[in-house]
């Protein structure tokens, strides 16, 4: 499952990746983030060309829960933005853990990619040896 955009990993499609924007406080002091949009995906960049934080919506909205993941998730996404274009930045230990937590529960497992044909003969499904040598 490729896709030209995003990422090429079928787990990471299945996740259902986004990217986090801090749109600032509310009356009550509450953090508020936008994760509408899916990484690599139109508004994925800052007008300077750097990527904005990428994390699976599950990881965002575990973090959301409470105030010291959303201070956290505030701290993530200033120190992607800090940092220059295409940097690898540390995680904060909070997004970390929760992220940590989510990639070891999650069960999805990478399917086999099996070529198959149609018969000349028959007109039923065949396997095509992917390889050469799997004659």
């Amino acid at each position: 499952m490729s896709n030209r955009f995003g990422y090429n990993s079928a787990r990471w499609i299945q996740q259902d990746w986004r990217f986090v924007v801090y749109s600032g406080e509310d009356g009550r002091g509450m953090k508020r983030f936008k994760h509408d949009g899916k990484c690599g995906k139109k508004g994925g960049k800052t007008s300077s060309g750097k990527t904005r934080l990428c994390l699976p919506q599950q990881v965002i909205m575990e973090l959301k829960k409470t105030r010291q993941g959303r201070n956290a998730l505030h701290e993530q996404v200033k120190a992607k933005l800090r940092g220059s274009k295409g940097q690898n930045v540390q995680y904060n230990p909070i997004v970390l853990q929760v992220f940590q937590e989510f990639q070891r529960s999650d069960t999805f497992q990478n399917r086999r990619i099996k070529k198959t044909a149609q018969s000349i003969r028959t007109g039923k499904p065949v396997q095509i040896p992917l390889f050469d040598f799997d004659m």
